[in-house]
């Protein structure tokens, strides 16, 4: 959490301990103390520039189906969604809704101002858009990471009959 007066008032201090909760706090400035909300940050605003960068007058209707991307990935270390983790149950994002209206669990509004196979169409064309962004952002996030992880690696060459050593998971032999 970070010192802001809403995390620190006393209000908030009676609230959290009586859910027995411990906050931890850190110093503006210092981004170590909060790695996870400055990576989802980062990676929110770059979706955004990508946007911007090829819809420079329309990229602010892509701004929900962004939300919604982000909102829907699960997260790497816990494997769950940072919605469901905050809200207890996973957001029905746009095939979910229609699913569900499909299905008769939800009514739709009755004037979409729209036919409803625009509005399909419409909305296939932004979430394929939202895909592309994601999959070069997650090529380009990998491929740093691979480079960041084999910069000291050298390439091994080894010879007939020369000793080396096999590591497997459960001995060790020469």
């Amino acid at each position: 959490m970070n010192n802001a007066s809403y995390n620190t008032a006393h209000l908030t201090e009676i609230l959290l301990k009586k859910m027995g909760c411990s906050p931890i706090f850190f110093t503006p400035g210092d981004s170590e103390g909060n790695t996870l909300a400055e990576r989802i940050i980062s990676t929110f605003k770059e979706s955004i520039h990508k946007v911007a960068f090829n819809h420079q007058k329309s990229w602010h209707k892509f701004l929900d189906y962004i939300l919604w991307a982000m909102r829907e990935i699960p997260g790497t270390s816990t494997g769950v969604l940072p919605w469901q983790l905050t809200f207890g149950y996973a957001p029905g994002g746009p095939c979910a809704i229609l699913k569900n209206t499909w299905m008769n669990d939800i009514a739709l509004p009755p004037n979409l101002n729209k036919p409803v196979v625009q509005y399909l169409q419409k909305l296939r064309d932004k979430l394929v858009t939202a895909n592309e962004f994601a999959v070069s952002h997650l090529q380009r996030e990998q491929n740093k990471w691979v480079k960041h992880y084999n910069l000291r690696c050298r390439h091994k060459k080894f010879s007939p009959g020369e000793s080396v050593m096999i590591l497997s998971p459960d001995s060790t032999t020469i």
